[in-house]
């Protein structure tokens, strides 16, 4: 029993609280600004047939659905992103145009 009522409760299942809890507060969107890496060397960048997506390889961690990658072809937001199993940083990312 909780004899200060200013005391937080901790939920039955900690780890489930944390792993929320974490997830919540890293959801902010970031921008990674890459605009000073080269296409075709640093990152490879292809058009889709849906002119307003485009993929892009590249590599780097702490990437996610979300942010924002800003290129020398412009910004970008991160639609859906996968990384490779080796190496661990490469990944290919679904992009859409922003302003």
């Amino acid at each position: 029993m909780l004899t200060n009522p200013e005391q937080t409760v901790v939920p039955a299942n900690f780890l489930d609280w944390l792993l929320s809890f974490i997830l919540t507060a890293s959801s902010k969107p970031i921008v990674h600004d890459h605009a000073q890496k080269v296409d075709g060397i640093d990152y490879v960048f292809e058009i889709t047939a849906n002119a307003s997506q485009v993929y892009v390889t590249g590599y780097g961690e702490g990437i996610k659905h979300g942010d924002y990658l800003v290129l020398t072809q412009g910004r970008y937001q991160i639609q859906a992103i996968d990384y490779y199993a080796n190496p661990s940083c490469l990944w290919v990312a679904l992009l859409v145009k922003t302003l």
